[in-house]
C-alpha cells in the first residue's frame, strides 16, 4: 500500500491542476463572449468591419489598414483576421466573438507558458489574474484591437524556447510572431526592439541561417505594405518614426499607465459624465486594484533584483530561471521606454505588455509561497499559502463584479464621454427598418447626420449593418431622398430634410 500513495497524490495533484485549468478556461470565455451587444461600435469599429467585408464581399485585398489616431495607416493584416467571422455574417458580434476566442485562447497559453517556463503555480496565477484582468477583457473584445496577445504570447514562447532551450530555430517562429504583430498595427514594431535586446544579451544562440529564414518570413508578411508605403515616398513609416522622436521629455505617464492596465483602475473613467454616478450604485472596492498595481511593482523590483544578483553572484551566468525572467524583463521594459516617447498615451497603447503583467505577479506570489514552504513550520506554510490563495480570489471576484457592473450600467445608461455607443442599439434600429422593409421588398434609405461611411461614424456602422442591395446612406441634414417605390426610411433625430 505505501508505493501506491505518492501515485494516488499525484493523480489527486493533477485532478486538481485540470480543474483548475478548466474554471480559468471557463471564466475567460464567459467575460470575453458573453453580452457581446455591449461592445463599442464606432467609427473605428465599423471602419474595420468595413475593411473585412470589402474582403469577403467584394474579393479586396488590401495592402493598408486603418489610420491610426496618430496619423500613419497600419497594414491590412487585421481585414485579413476578421474575414471569416464576416464572410459567415454582418454581424458584428460574431466578429467580436471571434477575438473574444483568440483571448480565451492566449489565456489558455498564458498557462501553458507559466506552467513551462516558471512552474505550475505561476502558470496558474497569472492565467487566473490575466483571464479575469477588466482592461484586458475590455480590449480583447474590441474589433480594431491594437494587438492580439495570443500573438504576442507566440513570440514571447518562441523567445522562451530560443533562449532557455537553446533552440536556435526558435528564432524563425519568433520573427515570423513580430512580422504578425506589426502586420495588426504599427505598434507591433516595439517587438522588434524586445527582440533586438534579448538577441544581444543572449547572441551566442543566434545563428545565421535560422536568422536569415525569419527576417524573409517578416518580409513576405509586410512586403505588400512596404512596397505600397515606398511607392509613396514612406508616409507611414516616416511618421511612425516621427512618433518615437516627438520632444525631448519624457512621457512617465507612460509606466503608470502600464500598470494600472494590468488591473481595473480608472475602468469606472468609461462611464462617463456618469463616472460618480456609476461609482455610487456599487461596493466600492477599487482599492483591490491599488493592491494589484502595488503587486506588479513589487513583483517587478523583485525580479530584476534576483536576476542581477544571480548575474554578479556567478559574474553573468544565469540559471534557466533567471534568463526566462530576462525575456519577461525585456518584454515589459523596452516598449514601455519607446512609450515615454510618445505624448498622449492611451489604454489601448499598452496591449502589447498582455498578459507580462500577470506574469510579474505571478512570479512574485510563486517565489512567496515557495519561500515560506522552505522557511516555516507546516501550520504556518499553510496559513501563507491559504492566504495567497484567497487574496487572488478575492481580486477575481472583485474584477468579475467590478467589469460586469460596468457593463450592466453601459446597458442602461447613455455614457458620454466615456464607453462608447453599444452595439445593440445600433443594430435593433438596423434589423427594424430590415424587417420593416421586408414584405413589400422595399428599398431603405438611412437618413443620417453625415452619409459618408469613410468620413461619418454613423454611415460606417450602418454600411455595416444593413444589408448591401437597395439601400443608400444620405446626409439627412442636406437632402430627402423620394424614390419612386416602397421604401423604408431610418432617420436619425439629428438630421433634418
Amino acid at each position: 500500500m505505501p508505493p501506491s500513495r505518492p501515485t494516488a497524490h499525484a493523480e489527486r495533484a493533477t485532478t486538481v491542476r485540470r480543474a483548475l485549468l478548466v474554471a480559468i478556461i471557463l471564466l475567460a470565455a464567459a467575460l470575453r463572449l458573453t453580452r457581446l451587444g455591449l461592445i463599442e461600435f464606432k467609427y473605428d469599429e465599423a471602419t474595420t468591419a468595413r475593411n473585412a467585408l470589402a474582403v469577403v464581399r467584394e474579393g479586396d485585398l488590401p495592402v493598408v489598414g486603418m489610420i491610426s489616431s496618430q496619423g500613419p495607416r497600419n497594414p491590412a493584416l487585421m481585414s485579413y483576421l476578421l474575414a471569416p467571422p464576416f464572410a459567415l455574417s454582418r454581424d458584428p458580434r460574431l466578429a467580436a466573438a471571434w477575438l473574444g476566442l483568440l483571448g480565451v485562447a492566449a489565456v489558455g497559453f498564458t498557462y501553458w507558458l507559466g506552467n513551462r517556463f516558471f512552474g505550475w503555480p505561476a502558470g496558474a496565477l497569472a492565467a487566473a489574474l490575466f483571464a479575469a484582468s477588466p482592461w484586458a477583457v475590455f480590449q480583447s473584445r474590441k474589433l480594431w484591437t491594437q494587438n492580439v496577445a495570443l500573438f504576442t504570447l507566440v513570440f514571447v514562447a518562441s523567445l522562451l524556447v530560443l533562449v532557455v532551450r537553446q533552440k536556435s530555430w526558435a528564432l524563425v517562429p519568433a520573427l515570423a510572431a513580430v512580422g504578425a504583430l506589426i502586420g495588426l498595427h504599427l505598434g507591433g514594431l516595439a517587438f522588434v526592439g524586445v527582440l533586438a535586446a534579448v538577441l544581444i544579451l543572449f547572441r551566442e544562440r543566434v545563428r545565421l541561417l535560422p536568422l536569415l529564414v525569419g527576417i524573409g518570413l517578416v518580409l513576405l508578411v509586410l512586403c505588400p505594405y512596404l512596397i505600397h508605403d515606398a511607392a509613396r515616398g514612406w508616409p507611414n513609416l516616416r511618421a511612425m518614426a516621427a512618433l518615437g522622436s516627438s520632444g525631448p521629455s519624457l512621457n512617465l505617464r507612460a509606466p503608470v499607465m502600464a500598470a494600472r492596465v494590468a488591473s481595473g483602475c480608472h475602468l469606472e473613467d468609461l462611464a462617463g459624465t456618469h463616472h460618480a454616478e456609476f461609482v455610487a450604485s456599487i461596493a466600492d472596492l477599487r482599492w483591490f486594484d491599488l493592491v494589484e498595481i502595488g503587486l506588479f511593482w513589487l513583483g517587478l523590483a523583485w525580479t530584476a533584483g534576483r536576476v542581477g544578483r544571480e548575474a554578479v553572484g556567478q559574474r553573468g551566468a544565469l540559471s534557466a530561471d533567471a534568463q526566462a525572467r530576462v525575456v519577461l524583463l525585456c518584454w515589459f521594459l523596452v516598449p514601455v521606454a519607446l512609450l515615454t516617447r510618445r505624448t498622449p498615451v492611451q489604454p489601448h497603447d499598452f496591449n502589447l505588455l498582455y498578459p507580462v503583467q500577470h506574469l510579474i505577479i505571478a512570479l512574485l506570489l510563486a517565489d512567496a509561497v515557495t519561500w515560506g514552504a522552505s522557511h516555516a513550520r507546516r501550520s504556518i506554510r499553510t496559513a501563507f499559502t491559504g492566504l495567497v490563495i484567497v487574496l487572488v480570489v478575492s481580486l477575481v471576484a472583485w474584477q468579475v463584479f467590478f467589469q460586469e457592473s460596468l457593463l450592466t450600467f453601459v446597458d442602461q445608461h447613455d455614457t458620454p464621454g466615456g464607453h462608447g455607443a453599444p452595439l445593440k442599439d445600433t443594430l435593433a434600429a438596423a434589423r427594424r427598418v430590415e424587417a420593416l422593409a421586408a414584405p413589400e421588398d422595399a428599398a431603405l434609405i438611412a437618413l443620417l447626420p453625415g452619409g459618408e461611411p469613410r468620413h461619418h461614424g454613423l454611415a460606417a456602422a450602418f454600411d455595416v449593418l444593413l444589408p448591401p442591395a437597395e439601400r443608400r446612406l444620405v446626409d439627412g441634414r442636406e437632402a430627402l431622398v423620394l424614390p419612386a417605390g416602397p421604401t423604408a426610411y431610418l432617420v436619425h433625430p439629428d438630421t433634418s430634410a
